[in-house]
């Protein structure tokens, strides 16, 4: 009977290009025991095609918190502020006097 051969986090970082924190993400969701010792060539099928969750977005949430963010920060007198800098967005630290 022949053993199957593992392989590393590292060694399927380099062979696919996912990150490290990704691919133990992955493999813990999947349920893969993480012995340290490496994943078989069907685990490692699995990590990669595992579908990434979607992380959506909401413009008006985005804007409702940055609002509320500014007005909590205004309360406290913080020196800090969620500015508009051609077109992005910003965390600006204010000069104190």
């Amino acid at each position: 009977m022949s053993e199957e051969t593992l392989y590393t986090t590292a060694e399927i970082m380099l062979a696919t290009g996912i990150g490290r924190g990704t691919i133990t993400n992955r493999a813990m969701r999947l349920g893969f025991d993480r012995t340290g010792f490496g994943y078989t060539a069907e685990q490692v099928m699995k990590i990669i095609l595992q579908p990434l969750e979607s992380h959506r977005k909401s413009e008006h949430a985005a804007c409702e918190l940055r609002e509320r963010l500014n007005t909590m920060i205004e309360e406290e007198n913080i020196p800090v502020g969620i500015v508009e800098k051609n077109g992005v967005w910003k965390t600006e630290f204010r000069r104190t006097v």
